[in-house]
C-alpha cells in the first residue's frame, strides 16, 4: 500500500497528505479555468452552486441580470425559490 492509499490518522499526515496532492495538482492543472462568467468570487461561488443544477451555459445566460439585480450574500439570501426559479 502506498502513502496515498494509507489512511492518515494524525492532523500532521493529513496535512502533508493534502499538499502532496494539492502539488500533483498544480501540476497536472497548472492554469485551471472555467466557462462560467463572473467578475467577483462571490459571484464565481453563486454560478458553481447554480451549475450543479444546470449548464454552464444556462448559467451564463442567466447570471447577467441575477448579478446585476442581486449583488451581495444578502441580497441572495432575501431570494424566494420562485424568484430564483423566474431566472433559470
Amino acid at each position: 500500500m502506498n502513502s496515498y492509499q494509507k489512511k492518515p490518522n494524525k492532523f500532521k499526515e493529513r496535512q502533508a497528505r493534502a499538499r502532496a496532492i494539492v502539488k500533483v495538482l498544480k501540476e497536472m492543472y497548472p492554469s485551471p479555468g472555467s466557462e462560467l462568467r463572473y467578475k467577483t468570487k462571490f459571484q464565481f461561488v453563486v454560478a458553481v452552486i447554480l451549475s450543479a443544477q444546470a449548464t454552464d451555459k444556462k448559467v451564463n445566460e442567466i447570471t447577467p441580470a441575477l448579478f446585476e439585480k442581486y449583488k451581495t450574500a444578502c441580497d441572495f439570501a432575501r431570494l424566494t425559490e420562485k424568484e430564483l426559479q423566474d431566472y433559470i
